[in-house]
C-alpha cells in the first residue's frame, strides 16, 4: 500500500503520523475484505440484490422472543420513519453513512437513553444479518453508540404539573389513571400492562419487573389506591391498556390540553416519581429500592436533575431590586 510507519517515533508528530497511517491501512484492508467476501458469497448476484433489508428487519422483530422485544419494535418503527416513503432497501444501500444518519435521527427525536438503546437493537439486527450472510460485515460496526451518562435528559413533572394533568380531561380514562399511577409508583409501562390484582394488597404492590427480573414492593398511598379502581378477579389486569402507540398518542393530546409543553411518556412518569421523592428528602437507598434498581449507580443519575430543579426554583425568586423612580 506504500504506507510507512516510524519504527520508534520520537515526538508527538511522528506518533500522530503512525496513528493516522494505521487507520488508513485498516480502512483499505476492510474494504478489500468486504470486496473479497462479496465475491465469495455472491453479494453482487441478482438474487442478493433483490433482498429487502426492511422486510428482513420486520421479520426479525416479528420472530424476536426476548423480553426487550418492544425496543426492537421501536428501533424498526423509527428506522422506517427515517427512511420516509421508501419500502425497499437493498443490502448495498445500508451503508455506514446511512447508519450514522439513523443514529442522528434517533438522537433528534428521542430522549434520555432511548436513542442509544434503539440503535443498539439496530446494530443487533445487522449482526444477525451478517450471520445470515445478508452482509459480509456490519456497516454499523464502527459507529459509536454511547448513552449520555450522569444525568437524566427526559422531562420531569413537578407535583404541581401532575396535579394539573389530573385535573385535565384525557381522551382515554384508563391511560389517564395508569399514567398518574406510574407517577405515584414509578412502574414502567410494561409492568403496568402486566399488573394483576393478585399482585395488590391493601397497602402495597409486589411485582417482578420485566426489564430486570427483580422483585420490587411499592407502598401505595391513598391516591394510588383510588387510581386502581375497584378490585376484580386475581388474574384480571388492574389497567386494561391500549397499545403502546395508542397510549402515546393519548398522552400527547392530554399534555397539550393541560397546557404542558413537556413530552409525556411512561419513562417521564417513572423519572418524575424518582425526582419528586428525592426533592422531598427521601434517601437514595429507599428510592433505589422503590425503582427496583440493582445498585445505586442507576439511581444517582437523578441527583443532578434534582439539583438542577432546585436551582431553577431558586432562580424563579429573582426580581428587580432597582428603586422605583417617583416624580
Amino acid at each position: 500500500m506504500k504506507l510507512y510507519l516510524f519504527k520508534r517515533p520520537k515526538d508527538e508528530n511522528e506518533k500522530q503520523h503512525n496513528k493516522e497511517t494505521l487507520k488508513l491501512a485498516e480502512n483499505i484492508l476492510t474494504k478489500s475484505r468486504l470486496q473479497t467476501s462479496s465475491e465469495e458469497h455472491g453479494f453482487g448476484s441478482p438474487i442478493k440484490k433483490k433482498i429487502n433489508f426492511i422486510e428482513y428487519f420486520e421479520n426479525y422483530a416479528a420472530t424476536y422472543q426476548k423480553k426487550n422485544v418492544r425496543t426492537v419494535e421501536g428501533a424498526l418503527r423509527y428506522f422506517k420513519a427515517y427512511l420516509g416513503e421508501r419500502t425497499h432497501l437493498r443490502p448495498n444501500e445500508v451503508t455506514e453513512s446511512l447508519c450514522h444518519g439513523f443514529k442522528e435521527h434517533l438522537e433528534q427525536h428521542l430522549y434520555g437513553e432511548t436513542p442509544a438503546t434503539y440503535f443498539a437493537r439496530f446494530k443487533q439486527v445487522l449482526r444477525q444479518a451478517v450471520r445470515d450472510k445478508i452482509f459480509p460485515a456490519s456497516p454499523a460496526a464502527d459507529v459509536q453508540n454511547k448513552a449520555g451518562k450522569g444525568q437524566v435528559r427526559k422531562d420531569v413533572l413537578t407535583v404541581a404539573e401532575i396535579r394539573q394533568l389530573a385535573a385535565t380531561h384525557c381522551g382515554n380514562e384508563t391511560v389517564r389513571r395508569a399514567f398518574l399511577f406510574s407517577c405515584m409508583t414509578g412502574l414502567r409501562f410494561v409492568d403496568i400492562v402486566a399488573l394483576r390484582w393478585k399482585h395488590v394488597d391493601e397497602t402495597a404492590i409486589r411485582v417482578l419487573q420485566s426489564k430486570t427480573d427483580l422483585s420490587v414492593m411499592i407502598t401505595l398511598n391513598a391516591t394510588a389506591r383510588i387510581l386502581m379502581g375497584e378490585r376484580k378477579e386475581p388474574d384480571a389486569p388492574v389497567f386494561e391498556m391500549p397499545t403502546a402507540n395508542g397510549t402515546n398518542k393519548n398522552l400527547r393530546t392530554w399534555a397539550g390540553r393541560a397546557g404542558l409543553s413537556k413530552h409525556l411518556s411512561y419513562h417521564v412518569a417513572r423519572h418524575s416519581f424518582a425526582c419528586n421523592l428525592l426533592l422531598n428528602a427521601t434517601d437514595l437507598h429507599t428510592v433505589s429500592n422503590l425503582l427496583g434498581h440493582s445498585d445505586l449507580t442507576h439511581t444517582t443519575k437523578y441527583l443532578r436533575t434534582v439539583e438542577s430543579m432546585k436551582q431553577q426554583a431558586v432562580n424563579r425568586l429573582e426580581f428587580d431590586l432597582s428603586p422605583t423612580k417617583t416624580s
